[in-house]
């Protein structure tokens, strides 16, 4: 039986805690810098490093499995945020499936990126190829949020990278001790940088959800964020260790922490009066713990097994067993 990389898992591991805590600290990130340069400095790298192993783990295709662990989680959650948006938190009225909720866009897009690559073709080719039409659609102003297009064409590239990764050890044979210090050094000039300059007009645009028109900028500016996603990727791979820690379990269980953590936080921010209340040092260093504390909570067996029970809806018995053809 071949070893679980544990190293991968630490990876997803502390990229699920990036993601927890930038979409948590939102509501501060509107009147702290410091928060809010927390935020441009994430944004400029964790989902890009999010995609590439995603795209690393996606060189198996099967149609019907993506379907089972992909579109009908986005569905169903989908379905959820809708409830929560009207009963809750009486933020929305929409029952649109279009848009995606907050963060499921991540699965509609894993979804059509699987699907896609598996039709284009297999060569690297495809990943210059994909920023180029990347950098294109950006000047479409109607790519915005419907089905997440902006946010599918800007992360592509990523996926690809990952897709077309042969093996990881071409990575890990860079992690030198030299090289780990000048990883480490260089993120904190990059965050050093984000603290005096970082703006939410920045941030937005290292998301990719929107065209340039509506932060006033131009292609040149995506292709530095992608130069600068590829740098910080590759300077988080390096810091991060390779074997097996107390939290190295929960790599395999980020899947059931991403679809949950969107729908608390949605009810937290809106339904609750929470933020309100943090005002202090003190009272954020808590909460912040209370973060961690959720990373580990949505990782245990009962949502794990919620995912599962989510993912393994019977399409089969559902649909005509000659759709497995079409994939």
């Amino acid at each position: 039986m071949k070893e679980r990389n544990y190293y991968l898992d630490n990876c997803k591991v502390f990229l699920i805690i990036l993601v927890v805590m930038t979409h948590f600290t939102g509501p501060f990130q509107r009147v702290s810098q410091n928060f809010l340069s927390f935020a441009v400095f994430t944004n400029a790298f964790y989902m890009a490093a999010f995609v590439l192993i995603s795209g690393y783990f996606s060189k198996r295709y099967d149609f019907i499995k993506s379907i089972k662990t992909l579109l009908i989680p986005y569905l169903i959650m989908q379905a959820v945020c809708i409830f929560v948006d009207i009963f809750i938190t009486h933020s929305s009225n929409s029952l649109s499936f279009i848009y995606p909720k907050f963060t499921l866009w991540y699965l509609l897009c894993l979804f059509g990126w699987r699907v896609l690559t598996n039709y284009i073709g297999k060569t690297s080719w495809l990943i210059p190829i994909s920023i180029l039409i990347s950098l294109g659609i950006g000047y479409v102003d109607g790519i915005n949020k419907a089905f997440s297009l902006s946010r599918f064409f800007y992360f592509y590239p990523f996926f690809l990278s990952g897709y077309f990764l042969e093996d990881i050890n071409r990575i890990l044979k860079w992690k030198k001790p030299i090289i780990i210090v000048a990883s480490f050094l260089i993120l904190c000039t990059i965050f050093f940088y984000m603290h005096q300059y970082g703006t939410s007009s920045i941030k937005g645009m290292l998301e990719g959800s929107a065209p340039y028109s509506k932060y006033g900028i131009n292609a040149l500016y995506r292709l530095f964020a992608y130069g600068l996603a590829y740098l910080m990727t590759f300077c988080f791979a390096m810091i991060v260790p390779r074997k097996k820690w107390f939290f190295s379990y929960l790599g395999k269980r980020t899947m059931s922490i991403y679809i949950f953590h969107g729908v608390i936080y949605q009810i937290i921010s809106k339904a609750t009066p929470l933020y309100d209340y943090i005002n202090k040092r003190w009272e954020l260093i808590i909460f912040m713990v209370f973060l961690l504390f959720l990373v580990w909570v949505l990782g245990t067996k009962p949502f794990v097994w919620l995912t599962n029970k989510i993912s393994s809806f019977p399409i089969e018995r559902v649909f005509f067993r000659k759709v497995r053809e079409i994939g």
